[in-house]
């Protein structure tokens, strides 16, 4: 059985939920580009309580290669931004780089 334990505002920088995730097998966390229609994917982490999920996009848009990674800490009833990075490959150009995180987590599933 699935228990949403977020589903409020999304966040770049942490998000509250309503359990500990020490009472839960795996937790499945939704997120996605901020602000972006790039859609939504998900991650499921396994023993969750003190690990740490790594959250990341790759998007194709403007003749452009985006690619947002961030890892989120998870601990008791939070789950915490603590790394973020962002890359952009123009077509006739070099990467640039950027620690700004682009991930937005929008809600957390549980299961026990």
């Amino acid at each position: 059985t699935p228990y949403v334990l977020f589903n409020g505002t999304a966040s770049k920088t942490s998000v509250d939920l309503s359990d500990s995730a020490s009472n839960y097998s795996y937790l499945e966390i939704f997120y996605g580009w901020d602000g972006l229609g790039f859609g939504i994917s998900s991650t499921k982490v396994a023993s969750p309580n003190g690990r740490t999920a790594n959250l990341g996009q790759i998007v194709h848009a403007n003749n452009n290669l985006y690619v947002a990674s961030s890892y989120w800490s998870i601990s008791g009833s939070s789950i915490t931004n603590s790394s973020s990075e962002y890359w952009r490959w123009a077509a006739n150009g070099s990467p640039t780089r950027t620690q700004t995180n682009q991930i937005s987590v929008y809600y957390v599933v549980g299961y026990k």
